[in-house]
């Protein structure tokens, strides 16, 4: 396959935020759209799976969520069926994605798939940047993406995502596995510009996460390239701190653009206190739901989809005061570790996190502690580059040899 395909295909899997509504099925993103068409077509061309522990962890999750919602549909009165299949679905599609895409692999180099990642990542810094100059074409409601002209928010611009802190957890996940493949290949080798233009979009997006994220992300490409080679010369050195530099006068500017950082000082201090409605839901009411089902439904959940969880959680328990607005459909957006549980019950929640113990086993701390960190921000465990990130993990790692 040419570089300009493969770069082509990997920025439609990127658009994960551009969403339309499918009557009877919900939201689907451009991105799942196109991984269902590339990972049938492969399947249908190949004839074959690739077999690895990513894949035995996808198949377990589909089998467990499979099994509760037929569990649920007997012994839950209020159980809606349809709504938790539509998740079990989008699973399902990861599955075949993570069965029939390592054949793909095998079928290009790394460098080519480095490259179309470094693709990937330079063209969504310039969406993210445009989008804090420019009017965006494009707008959000509840059905999905809309040609409508909004006003810019200068504040906290988001590309072609729905949210900024979906951008930042996607260039997260996207820098992270280009850390990955840059350290596990010694051929390959990252630009400082690149690097830092990935860190400074993510910065930018004034992602509470992706503030944490970067100092992670900052501190493991420091670190990768002290430990490629112990004696860096002046000139790399000179470099390297020039970009830092550079991205941070970016950086700066940014903020000071419009002569106001009251909003991004209040969110930081909200965000602390638990103040803030996102991080309140996502991190305390995300906990305490996984509390509700852990007493309540440990072994099947409630099941996925927010009408389930509509007729099921209590709305008077202390859970509703911690989620926005008090508003329940919102827990499905809190973490993976309350979302899984909340739709298929603890078994899928110790599968799910034993992905961390593999990418630790393998010693590489970084790359867990980032995809781990990811998931404790979305409820969206079937998000497709989050599984995509962990097939390239699983598929490129083996051979390495570690000091």
């Amino acid at each position: 396959m040419t570089q300009y395909k493969l770069n082509l295909i990997a920025f439609l899997l990127s658009l994960t935020g551009l969403e339309f509504l499918i009557m009877g099925f919900g939201s689907v993103s451009v991105g799942l759209v196109v991984l269902i068409l590339t990972s049938f077509f492969l399947l249908l061309r190949y004839l074959v799976i690739s077999l690895n522990y990513i894949n035995f962890i996808l198949a377990c999750i589909v089998l467990i969520m499979t099994s509760t919602g037929i569990y649920n549909y007997f012994f839950i009165e209020n159980f809606y069926l349809l709504s938790h299949f539509k998740i079990v679905f989008k699973v399902f599609v990861v599955m075949i994605m993570a069965f029939t895409i390592p054949k793909f692999f095998s079928k290009i180099s790394h460098s080519q798939l480095f490259n179309a990642l470094i693709f990937v990542l330079r063209l969504h810094v310039l969406l993210l940047f445009l989008d804090a100059i420019f009017y965006s074409p494009i707008d959000w409601d509840d059905t999905g993406v809309i040609f409508n002209e909004r006003i810019v928010d200068y504040q906290r611009p988001r590309g072609v995502f729905a949210e900024p802190s979906r951008f930042a957890l996607f260039q997260s996940i996207l820098l992270s596995t280009i850390l990955f493949i840059s350290y596990r290949f010694k051929e390959i080798e990252l630009k400082s510009s690149d690097f830092f233009l990935g860190l400074a979009s993510i910065i930018v997006s004034t992602s509470i996460f992706g503030a944490i994220v970067s100092i992670i992300l900052l501190i493991q490409y420091l670190f990768y390239k002290f430990n490629r080679s112990i004696s860096l010369s002046k000139k790399t050195i000179k470099n390297i701190f020039l970009t830092i530099f550079s991205i941070t006068i970016v950086v700066i500017v940014y903020i000071f653009f419009d002569f106001n950082i009251e909003y991004i000082d209040s969110r930081l201090i909200n965000a602390i206190t638990f103040t803030d409605g996102s991080t309140r839901g996502r991190i305390i009411g995300g906990y305490l739901s996984f509390i509700e089902v852990l007493q309540n439904q440990p072994f099947s959940g409630y099941g996925g989809g927010s009408l389930n969880e509509y007729n099921n959680f209590d709305s008077t328990s202390s859970i509703a005061k911690y989620t926005l607005n008090g508003n329940l459909v919102n827990l499905s957006n809190t973490t993976f570790l309350s979302a899984i549980m909340i739709a298929s019950g603890i078994i899928s929640v110790l599968f799910l996190y034993s992905i961390f113990i593999y990418t630790i086993v393998n010693r590489y701390y970084f790359y867990s502690l980032v995809m781990f960190l990811t998931t404790l921000v979305s409820g969206l465990y079937y998000y497709e580059v989050f599984w995509i990130s962990l097939v390239i993990f699983c598929h490129y790692v083996k051979g390495k040899k570690l000091k």
